[in-house]
Parts: C-alpha cells; sequence; structure tokens
C-alpha cells in the first residue's frame, strides 16, 4: 500500500497536479490512457469572488488532454467541483486548468513550444490534435501576453513591410531599440501608421515621445508619420536608399548588355561591395571599369553614395549629395535620373540619418525570420494567422502560458 501511495504522489508531482486531487484510477488501452483525479469528501474551496471558503455543492466529470505518456495518448478525467457563494453557483479556481480549455495548463504551455519550432500543421500532427484547436490556444495566449504589453519607452521606431502572399504585404512597427515588433498592420498604407499609433496609447505609449522613425522611401509612410508622430523626424533607410541605385546600375546593365558590351554574368561583380569581391571578381571589375560604358559610370555613382554615408558631418554629407544629384541629372542615364529625383524628393529625410545614423537594418533581419516562418508553414489561411506567428516569434513581449 505504502508503495502504491509513493508511485501516486511521485505521478501527481510529475504530471503537475495539486492538492487536494489524487489519483483515483489509471486506464490504459493500447493507444491511450486515461488518468482519473478525485478529491476527498468534505473538502473545501475558495470561492474566486470573494475568497471565502466553502464546502461543495455538487460536481461535474469532464475531461482534458494533457501531454502524452510516452507513446501513449494521455487525457485526464477530473471531478471539478460547485460551490454556493455570492448567490451565485461557482467554480473555483483551479491554477493547473484554464477556464474554457480542453487542455491542461502544461499542455497548451507544450503547445507553444511546439508552435515557435514547427509548423502549427505539422505540430498538430505530431500532438494528435487538430490545427484548429492549437491556433485557437496561440491566439489566446497570443493576444493575453500582448494586451499586457507596456510600449511606454518607445522613443525609436522602425517601419518597413514584407510579403505576405504575392503582392499582399503586412506592415511590422518594430521599436528598434529593443529590437522587436510591437504591431504588425495588414496592408503597406498611410492607415497602418494610424493603426499603429492608436494601438500604441492602449498599450501606454505616447505619440509625442517618438523622436525617430526609420522608413523606405514610400510617401504614404512619410504621410502618415508626419501625421501621428508630430515629433518625429523621418529617417529614409539607407540601405533602401543603396539599392534603389542598385536597381539602376542593374538596369543600366543590361542595357550596355543589349548594346554589344560584353557584360554577361557580371551583374554581382556590380552590385556587391568592392572589399566583399573576390580576387577574381576584382580583376574582372577593373577590366569592364577601363571600358567606357553607362554601367561603369553608373557603378562610380552608387559608389560615391556609399561614401557619402560614411561622412560624419551633415553639412559635409548635404555638399556631396548635392554634387551627386547634380551629375545624376546632367548624365544621359534615364534610371540614374529617376533615382536623383528621388533623392530630392526625400532630401531632408535622407540627411536625416547623419544625425544618429538610425537604419532599418534590424527590420530587415526580422523580415528574414517572418519569411522563414511562412517558409516552414508554406503559407497562411489568412493574415490573422500570419499576425499571429510574426507575434509568437519576433513579438516585444514574451508569450507564455
Amino acid at each position: 500500500m505504502e508503495h502504491k501511495e509513493s508511485i501516486n504522489r511521485f505521478l501527481e508531482a510529475v504530471l503537475g497536479f495539486s492538492k487536494p486531487w489524487y489519483i483515483e484510477e489509471m486506464i490504459q488501452t493500447t493507444e491511450e490512457i486515461t488518468i482519473i483525479l478525485d478529491y476527498p469528501k468534505g473538502t473545501v474551496f475558495t470561492c474566486p469572488k470573494c475568497g471565502k471558503e466553502c464546502p461543495t455543492y455538487d460536481h461535474r466529470w469532464k475531461t482534458f488532454r494533457h501531454l502524452d505518456w510516452w507513446q501513449y495518448k494521455t487525457t485526464i478525467k477530473i471531478k471539478i467541483p460547485r460551490i454556493q457563494c455570492c448567490q451565485k453557483t461557482l467554480i473555483p479556481k483551479i491554477n493547473w486548468l484554464r477556464r474554457g480549455s480542453k487542455f491542461t495548463q502544461m499542455m497548451e504551455n507544450h503547445i507553444l513550444d511546439m508552435a515557435k519550432t514547427s509548423s502549427i500543421n505539422k505540430a498538430s500532427k505530431l500532438l494528435r490534435i487538430t490545427d484548429t484547436q492549437m491556433w485557437r490556444i496561440v491566439h489566446y495566449h497570443v493576444n493575453r501576453c500582448r494586451k499586457n504589453a507596456d510600449f511606454s519607452d518607445l522613443s525609436n521606431l522602425g517601419i518597413d513591410e514584407t510579403s505576405k502572399k504575392g503582392h499582399n504585404y503586412i506592415t511590422n512597427f518594430v521599436d528598434l531599440d529593443k529590437r522587436k515588433v510591437m504591431y504588425v498592420a495588414l496592408g503597406k498604407d498611410a492607415r497602418t501608421v494610424e493603426e499603429f499609433a492608436s494601438d500604441l496609447l492602449l498599450h501606454g505609449g505616447c505619440r509625442e515621445n517618438v523622436l525617430n522613425t526609420t522608413s523606405d522611401m514610400s510617401l504614404a509612410f512619410e504621410k502618415g508619420i508626419h501625421s501621428e508622430f508630430v515629433n518625429s523626424s523621418v529617417i529614409i533607410d539607407k540601405f533602401h536608399v543603396i539599392k534603389h541605385f542598385n536597381d539602376a546600375v542593374n538596369a543600366t546593365l543590361r542595357f550596355d548588355i543589349a548594346a554589344g558590351y560584353d557584360f554577361k554574368k557580371s551583374k554581382y561583380v556590380w552590385m556587391k561591395n568592392y572589399e566583399n569581391l573576390t580576387p577574381k571578381q576584382k580583376e574582372r571589375l577593373e577590366q569592364m571599369s577601363r571600358v567606357y560604358s553607362m554601367t561603369g559610370r553608373a557603378y562610380q555613382m552608387k559608389v560615391m553614395m556609399q561614401e557619402i554615408y560614411k561622412l560624419t558631418s551633415k553639412e559635409d554629407a548635404a555638399g556631396a549629395l548635392d554634387r551627386l544629384i547634380s551629375w545624376m541629372k546632367r548624365s544621359r542615364n534615364v534610371h540614374m535620373k529617376k533615382v536623383a529625383k528621388m533623392l530630392l524628393c526625400h532630401y531632408g529625410d535622407v540627411l536625416n540619418y547623419f544625425d544618429n545614423r538610425l537604419t532599418n537594418a534590424v527590420l530587415e533581419g526580422l523580415n528574414n525570420v517572418v519569411q522563414s516562418v511562412k517558409h516552414v508553414a508554406r503559407g497562411f489561411r489568412n493574415g490573422e494567422y500570419f499576425r499571429c506567428m510574426v507575434y509568437l516569434h519576433c513579438g516585444a513581449f514574451e508569450v507564455k502560458v
């Protein structure tokens, strides 16, 4: 008898149960184990409203899914007491069960861990539950934890969009200091900035405290930032600026190849930074640079823009940028003229980089994580599922049971 009691106490501790419940019986089949929990007669329970100790009025038997025990699917059948207090019939709080859930707390915690390491579809099959059940649990805990998130110390904000599917996008709003996602909006227009500004107030944030906002050259984002965050300066991300130069160089390269220049299979030689080129690539770049071509001049313009970003003085950068824009406007390269027009449109925001040298590098790293999550999941049914997984993996709050 003592041996049996010691085994039961061990199982109760391992399986996460607490007094007054104890293992009454265990039923095993070829595929499943059912653990029946009971409590002693005369047990009193605490009223969840007033804290008064009350005897049981009646009880209900309910079944919950627990962590699998070895190869067996494990369920718990538990006697749930009801008490009469505060002129109502109430169910006392049970710490290892969540009201409205069909799973124990340990099982829900395991489900969250599985969702962080695998796709919901694959994880649900391994756990032998439906994907809908798993999504409900993940959604519940993500929304619960995000509701209590505190964004009161936000001062440096980053905004960037990433593709959801095809030309459907989501926009991530990131705390650049914490390097975490605060809000995910569906779409990539000025409305998304308004959504975030409203959400920021719900989490203790203050619009006036946002002093710097990094973004790409989206006029929609710029309009929303100036409208919602009046104290914030807009900083055009330098990596997006260089990307426009690279696109112009690539378009010019195609034109020169069509014109007969021997520049085939040289795209990545022109795109990469010189210090990252291999010795063989450096040799070919020097050979191609000796040939008078539009691609060579476009490449020199890109390099000049990269050198501008290395300057320490905003005044020096402004003078160098003026000279570069003048050169680009006088060139016969329509692609570089387009970039020059874009730089003039965002002139002040491009130079704001030199005040504190903030970039969207953090967002690009987070976007790689987001795209990896999307790839593992092979896509999502809708935007809400995608948003939920971004919060789970990159959220500026801890998701836990």
